[in-house]
């Protein structure tokens, strides 16, 4: 049995032809199939367009939360459900191909673990993205020690890569930076990204940036560490503010005016805002884990 996670939002014009392409994929192979289809609060019809589709013999399961709990949340439940071995994880716009499926079974069944379709070339895109997702790999390997480069979320997982996933217990995830944590043995794959069937990602640049922040905060203390150095070179630099001024107060060259004091209670006051907003980060992630909410609601279920 191959399971695949499929998570979707407003992906209704999209789904027709990215199911017709997996059956095709299906049927030219002797193995069983099923979908697991998670609706993560979409505002299309594509629930609707999900209990019409018929796509026998694979079997598929449409799950439907209550309102929108977000990518990781979708495809943790989908892989709660999945029952194959192994179980690939796509995305439902198009752009993550089916035809290369067959490339990946191929590679788990020669001893991968883990099998990444890793993009050949990134499809056009503004120019602040690139820049804002070179600077988020950039900062995410020098915080953590884990390169993202070659992970994403069109990747094929072992069931005891799953069964690990799963078993982990916080609430807060991050599902590519998790996967490539766990150093299990892995290959990758490239492929051309396909073009949206229709309309736009609705990842906007302040989605972007929360997800990029959340997932830096999850996976690191560097932040607090980072606070921990500007606080140690700000008591350095006090230091030796206090040396010149004793200095000049001695050999009566002392300046008139409070200018250095003003700045230096500003760059003090300001450092230890910043410190109070990452210490309230951190806090609201465990006040989060504490708090024990499910990770989603499922408000309806199918399975034909």
């Amino acid at each position: 049995m191959i399971s695949l996670v499929i998570p979707l939002k407003d992906e209704s014009s999209s789904l027709e032809k990215l199911f017709k392409d997996i059956k095709t994929i299906a049927q030219s192979g002797q193995n069983k199939w099923e979908i697991i289809a998670v609706d993560d609060g979409s505002q299309d019809d594509t629930w609707q367009k999900l209990q019409q589709i018929n796509i026998t013999p694979i079997h598929l399961k449409g799950i439907k939360f209550s309102r929108n709990f977000g990518k990781e949340a979708a495809i943790y439940a989908g892989l709660s459900e999945a029952t194959g071995n192994p179980v690939i994880v796509m995305d439902g716009d198009g752009q993550h191909p089916p035809s290369i499926l067959p490339e990946m079974i191929k590679k788990w069944q020669e001893g991968a673990l883990i099998v990444e379709a890793v993009k050949s070339k990134r499809p056009p895109e503004p120019f602040w993205k690139k820049i804002c997702t070179a600077f988020f790999y950039f900062i995410f390997e020098h915080s953590t020690g884990l390169d993202l480069r070659t992970a994403t979320d069109f990747k094929l997982l072992d069931r005891k890569v799953v069964q690990a996933y799963l078993n982990l217990p916080e609430r807060n995830r991050f599902f590519r930076g998790l996967i490539k944590w766990f150093n299990f043995p892995s290959q990758t794959i490239p492929f051309n990204p396909a073009s949206r069937t229709e309309g736009i990602s609705s990842w906007s640049f302040t989605k972007l940036v929360s997800f990029a922040w959340s997932s830096i905060i999850s996976f690191s203390v560097w932040p607090l560490r980072t606070l921990m150095i500007i606080g140690i070179l700000g008591v350095l630099a006090s230091i030796g503010l206090l040396s010149q001024t004793l200095y000049s107060k001695i050999f009566g060259n002392a300046a008139p005016g409070f200018s250095t004091i003003i700045i230096l209670q500003t760059l003090l006051g300001s450092a230890i805002l910043l410190g109070l907003g990452l210490i309230g980060e951190y806090l609201s992630r465990v006040y989060e884990e504490i708090k024990g909410r499910p990770l989603y609601v499922i408000l309806e279920q199918i399975e034909k």
